[in-house]
């Protein structure tokens, strides 16, 4: 579903954000080395009870997914096609523009408490066996991704107290769940889907068939067969999540370097893309952002 992870520091953000952060605690892990390449870092995430609304919220687009590990009394609600759903823990699978999905934390403690791992696509391929068209527009169980393995794993992180505890069993469970020696069509998607993205620029589909000496035709039925959406669409939402990662870091960011940055024609057309996926402005959204970044992520609520 939802994007590259967003790193929240007091540092490069607006003023705006400062006294409301105050009431927050982020802190990132690292991984163990042999998960280097595949996972960035968890992210421990907590608010204080009084701070928790009945407000839901819509996270903007990610190509991977999510995985939150909630602690002590917390929950996350999900709300999908107006139907919820309580989860202590959750994989949350990528979802396209036009699927809204709404979320909202809960707790009966006294703070909302979750670790957080974000594992972008094309190094899903290294820990599960499910199709990746699958992930699309859905939510699971741990143990429905990963089965009795997956059980298991929620079972022994609540004998842990410590988060240095927890951090090793979460670096145990992906690591016996790595697979290091991808197949001949794993290994195809991967190289495509890394290919699609990088820091400095964002390519278009027939520049990735150029480069990677495949048909456009090849590639539509690769990303529809493996993954459940077209290339372009896919493009769509990687793009869209640099814009939105540029918006909150440097909201005062000149509209024509925001184009230029992220791939688009002019500024009419970042404009059309972006009002197409989050049904409102590039402004609008900007001023729903003051005061709510949530849950360690962009998002905007659900009034």
């Amino acid at each position: 579903m939802f994007r590259n992870l967003f790193n929240i520091t007091l540092d490069n953000m607006n003023k705006i954000y400062e006294q409301y952060l105050e009431d927050y605690t982020s802190t990132e892990y690292s991984v163990a080395h042999p998960l280097t390449k595949y996972i960035e870092h968890y992210i421990y995430f907590s608010i204080p009870s009084e701070k928790i609304t009945d407000k839901y919220f819509h996270p903007f687009p990610y190509i991977g997914i999510e995985i939150y590990l909630h602690l002590n009394k917390s929950t996350l609600i999900v709300n999908q096609s107006k139907k919820k759903k309580e989860f202590k823990n959750v994989v949350i699978g990528f979802f396209e523009p036009s699927e809204k999905l709404l979320i909202r934390p809960k707790t009966i403690g006294t703070e909302y408490c979750c670790m957080l791992i974000f594992i972008k696509l094309e190094n899903i391929l290294r820990f599960i066996d499910i199709p990746l068209y699958k992930l699309k527009n859905k939510v699971y169980t741990l143990s429905e991704i990963w089965k009795e393995q997956g059980k298991a794993f929620e079972e022994k992180i609540l004998n842990y107290n410590k988060i240095s505890q927890i951090i090793k069993c979460i670096d145990q469970f992906f690591i016996n769940n790595l697979n290091s020696n991808l197949n001949d069509r794993k290994r195809r998607l991967n190289e495509i889907l890394n290919f699609c993205y990088s820091d400095n620029t964002i390519l278009t589909v027939d520049e990735i068939c150029r480069s990677l000496q495949i048909s456009y035709r090849t590639m539509y039925r690769i990303f529809k067969k493996e993954i459940g959406i077209c290339p372009k669409k896919y493009l769509e939402i990687v793009r869209f999540n640099k814009v939105c990662n540029l918006l909150n870091k440097f909201p005062d960011m000149d509209w024509t370097e925001l184009v230029y940055l992220c791939g688009y024609y002019d500024q009419s057309h970042f404009i059309h893309d972006f009002k197409s996926i989050m049904n409102c402005s590039p402004e609008k959204y900007i001023d729903l952002q003051v005061g709510k970044i949530y849950l360690n992520r962009p998002s905007i609520s659900d009034n």
